[in-house]
């Protein structure tokens, strides 16, 4: 299995059905936010060091690659496998760093999750 496969959902298909675009894909059993609240902050040292170094190495992948996703929070990190395996998904305002029309201190995002300088 490759990197990439093991950190980012995967669209196994689309297709356009009565004019909208149809999009299947993996199925997650839930998100990183739903999970938090389901086991309300108890979760085990381990499984947090776990799903972390899942994730790191999933936006190391991204930024090796010059892609910035610039909208991780934990709505937007899927859960599989019981909560052991972590995928991040929703690349809708992802960048490449290498464009030149892409100025990454500004624009979208979940204002809540920005930094406070951007």
């Amino acid at each position: 299995m490759k990197l990439e496969d093991a950190c980012f959902i995967s669209d196994a298909t689309s297709a356009i059905k009565e004019e909208h675009l149809v999009i299947i894909s993996e199925l997650a059993e839930g998100n990183l936010d739903d999970y938090i609240k389901k086991y309300q902050g108890h979760i085990s040292e381990d499984q947090i060091m776990r799903l972390f170094t899942q994730l790191v190495l999933g936006i190391n992948f991204l930024h090796r690659n010059q892609i910035d996703h610039r909208d991780i929070k934990a709505a937007n990190i899927l859960m599989f496998n019981n909560g052991s395996i972590v995928k991040l998904a929703d690349f809708g305002l992802a960048r490449s760093i290498n464009s030149e029309f892409t100025k990454l201190t500004d624009g979208p995002g979940t204002f809540k999750y920005m930094a406070p300088e951007a």
